[in-house]
């Protein structure tokens, strides 16, 4: 069989039957490989029928995430990071207030993604910030690293409360769907990042 890159809305001849490849993204319909943005109602000779429950994050193996019912490969595909909620400790890592006046930190996060950097708005006076930020869709490669930057705003710039970083942003990781950073010197200090395929 003669495997040719099909673009969008062009179908392919599998075993007889003309199989639309109506992926948008230029794939191999028909190389056995489930590429991103193929389904197995688009490409059923590439990506098989339903094999994962997307609530289990060890259902696939390997560098696998689960997707649409289907093992397919973690890297080369889009990810939105939405930086959810976090904590601040009442005093910073000096034992110190985190404002002058002893308000409430103003917190904001930096995470970044291989090349791809995204900052939150910053949560004013709050212990308990829900930001509910997402980052537009970051393509992670196999080795990507990552850190999670959580910073305190100060009229004098953006003072460093704590970070977390990994090399490299495993499949794992993104087949669990969160990302905790959590202070190993400050308690209770700790951002939550959810991760979807998107």
């Amino acid at each position: 069989m003669r495997l040719t890159r099909i673009p969008a809305a062009v179908g392919v001849l599998i075993a007889g039957v003309t199989v639309a490849c109506n992926d948008g993204g230029g794939a191999v319909c028909g190389d056995g490989v489930c590429d991103p943005g193929e389904l197995a109602t688009a490409c059923p000779y590439d990506c098989a029928g339903p094999t994962c429950d997307p609530a289990q994050p060890g259902a696939c193996a390997g560098e696998a995430i689960c997707v649409d019912r289907q093992c397919v490969g973690a890297f080369g595909r889009g990810y939105v990071f939405t930086v959810a909620s976090g904590t601040f400790p009442v005093v910073d890592a000096a034992g110190q207030p985190w404002d002058a006046a002893g308000d409430p930190p103003d917190g904001l996060v930096r995470i970044t993604i291989g090349d791809a950097s995204f900052t939150t708005p910053v949560a004013p006076d709050t212990w308990a910030p829900g930001w509910d930020a997402a980052t537009p869709s970051i393509v992670v490669e196999a080795g990507a690293t990552y850190a999670i930057d959580v910073l305190e705003r100060d009229p004098t710039g953006d003072a460093l409360a704590w970070s977390c970083a990994a090399a490299p942003l495993t499949a794992a990781r993104l087949a669990h769907g969160v990302l905790v950073c959590a202070s190993p010197t400050l308690p209770d200090a700790r951002v939550t990042i959810t991760v979807r395929p998107g």
